[in-house]
């Protein structure tokens, strides 16, 4: 068996994981949601990651198969993937992105120190959760910018 093909059915296994793992964390998060429904805490956030994982898996597992079937789009995006340019290139946009997200949580874990003493004013739960998505969406965007200049740089 070539490299190809081990490479190939590595992927194709690891999106049939995240498939089964997503299907079994659905249903596991319908039983709770039927069965538990008293529980103070919203457990269908289980359910959610299900939804994902499948999503996950399922787009491996159709990507890699329409590879390994021969169709010659997807040999293109493999070549693509594997192409050294394109790894340095996405490393290097992923690097800039993880430096970002550290600086964006150091700075929100000063302001919650800060603000346990009284040096600040402490943060609600509206401003919460919107720093929390900005520490999810700004480094995505700074990894999405970042590797768009490169590709066009490098």
């Amino acid at each position: 068996m070539s490299d190809q093909n081990k490479w190939l059915n590595s992927r194709i296994r690891i999106g049939w994981f995240f498939l089964v793992m997503g299907v079994l964390f659905i249903l596991v998060g319908v039983y709770f949601e039927i069965n538990y429904s008293y529980i103070p805490y919203n457990v269908s956030i289980i359910t959610g990651l299900g939804i994902l994982w499948a999503g996950i898996g399922i787009g491996l597992v159709v990507r890699y198969t329409a590879v390994k079937k021969g169709d010659p789009s997807a040999k293109r995006l493999m070549v693509e993937e594997q192409d050294e340019r394109n790894l340095f290139i996405r490393y290097r946009a992923g690097y800039r992105a993880f430096w970002v997200a550290i600086v964006l949580v150091y700075v929100v874990l000063m302001w919650f120190s800060m603000a346990a003493n009284g040096s600040l004013p402490p943060i609600g739960k509206e401003l919460l959760w919107y720093i929390q998505a900005g520490c999810v969406v700004i480094p995505f965007s700074v990894y999405i910018i970042s590797f768009v200049m490169d590709q066009k740089r490098i």
